[in-house]
């Protein structure tokens, strides 16, 4: 016989059900927002500022990664990309996970973000025994490292040694100009005629080396820093100082 108790606590158990069913669905519904929110605000281009290894700072340059929304990311220096692969975000332990398609595997593990803003970032990990933290600035286009802007043509304008002006043993006749290729390759145009080599610049640190073809002219390596239009090549053990031009043409 259903009685009028029996039909109060059917009408309560079916409405804690229903309350239950909705709390559930909403801390889900939650959940999914929140870690919707922080897979978007990583997602993006991110330039690198500093790298801390240990107690040193191995900051390449240039050095950027680009999340996509998708679940895919790039990474490279400068106007290069030298990796690929897809990235994976854990809103539980804060963790980033990258998994390389191209470039060279990763035995370390995922990253610890351990702050995220619109515009800053910061990774930490432990790498052979040591605490490795990444810390990255939000950019809209690839930043330039320092091979992309020695790309050119330059005239050489003058050549210093202990502060001497040497520039006629360097350039007797003034028609002396470099061109730094993007695939690497060096030319020197002197008036004895052309001097052929690839060039390099490290990703760590302001020297440009260059080796020759000639077996009879040695390695060479510049400290290097370019401002505006000029570029300066310095070997200090030796007091030599060449200062470049960009120019926007071949001469002549």
């Amino acid at each position: 016989m259903v009685t009028l108790r029996s039909i109060f606590f059917g009408v309560v158990a079916v409405f804690f059900l229903i309350a239950n069913c909705s709390t559930s669905s909403s801390f889900k519904q939650e959940e999914q927002r929140v870690n919707a929110t922080a897979t978007y605000s990583i997602a993006g281009l991110w330039e690198v500022t500093k790298v801390e290894v240990g107690e040193e700072q191995m900051t390449p340059r240039g050095k950027w990664n680009r999340l996509q929304p998708n679940g895919r990311f790039e990474t490279g220096n400068g106007w290069l990309i030298n990796g690929d692969g897809t990235w994976r975000y854990n809103s539980e332990d804060s963790e980033i996970t990258l998994t390389n398609y191209t470039g060279f595997y990763d035995p370390f593990g995922p990253f610890d973000i351990l702050s995220s803003t619109d515009s800053t970032m910061v990774w930490k990990r432990i790498e052979e025994g040591q605490e490795v933290s990444v810390f990255y600035r939000k950019i809209k286009a690839l930043p330039k490292a320092l091979p992309d802007i020695a790309t050119g043509i330059w005239d050489f304008e003058s050549a210093q040694r202990m502060g001497k002006d040497v520039t006629e043993e360097y350039d007797p006749t003034g028609t002396r100009f470099v061109f730094l290729r993007w695939d690497r390759k060096y030319i020197d145009f002197t008036e004895k005629g052309r001097i052929n080599g690839v060039w390099n610049i490290d990703a760590h640190r302001p020297v440009i080396d260059i080796l020759y073809y000639d077996n009879e002219k040695e390695f060479d390596y510049w400290d290097i820093t370019i401002e505006e239009d000029r570029m300066i090549w310095t070997r200090e053990g030796y007091g030599l100082v060449l200062t470049f031009t960009r120019m926007d043409r071949f001469p002549g």
